[in-house]
């Protein structure tokens, strides 16, 4: 019983600790700066990404509590890569086989490497109705986000490329569930996936995502 228990707390008690641990390596300016950089963020979204349109409150809602759990480093990143984030439903509806990959996000960099748009998991669930056993966005928003900024900041994402977000998550051997995000190029993702589903390639935005705002500090 022990066991079993220890099997279904992990993934709660490794997000926690992830979280606690991405928040100190975030700086004091980033994480005073987060609730802008947020607010920001969802006002370009709403009025860009297709699944706001006509639930731009239910959606910015599910957005603001995906990126709250995200870190004010990586929100930091995306912001001074002018990205603009989708909640992308089809995510949670892939057509894929049991040996496939499925995807988790999409990250498509514009071609002059000025903006982009990120696409994470979302199976609409709004966050007062998420729990132990019902996953929302946020549930693997701090992953996706992480994983995506970590590659803008390394500079492995060239100008034009695409992408994509998988879950890479692992037992350690002693019943311990790792959760993990990864994320590779587009042409190097599992070939079946992509071409079961094409919409891959097609980001949930209403007309080409503006460049998205970056944000200003004080005295900007």
């Amino acid at each position: 019983m022990a066991k079993n228990w220890k099997k279904m707390i992990a993934p709660l008690t490794l997000a926690f600790a992830a979280a606690i641990g991405l928040a100190g390596c975030d700086s004091q300016a980033d994480i005073d700066a987060k609730p802008q950089i947020m607010q920001q963020m969802v006002q370009n979204s709403a009025s860009v990404c297709t699944p706001a349109q006509g639930q731009a409150a239910a959606f910015s809602a599910r957005l603001s509590d995906a990126l709250n759990r995200a870190g004010a480093g990586d929100l930091r990143t995306l912001s001074d890569n002018h990205v603009t984030i989708c909640l992308d439903q089809r995510l949670n509806n892939q057509n894929t086989g049991f040996w496939d990959t499925k995807a988790q996000g999409v990250l498509a960099r514009d071609a002059d490497g000025k903006g982009g748009t990120i696409t994470i998991w979302d199976n609409g669930r709004q966050p007062e109705d998420g729990g132990f056993f019902h996953s929302t966005p946020s549930s693997y928003s701090y992953y996706i986000l992480h994983t995506f900024a970590a590659h803008l900041r390394n500079g492995d994402v060239k100008p034009g490329e695409r992408w994509i977000a998988y879950d890479s998550s692992y037992n350690d051997g002693n019943d311990t569930y790792i959760q993990d995000s990864s994320a590779r190029p587009e042409a190097k993702f599992d070939k079946d996936t992509r071409a079961k589903n094409p919409w891959l390639t097609q980001a949930p935005v209403v007309k080409p995502a503006p460049q998205a705002p970056q944000f200003k500090g004080p005295g900007a």
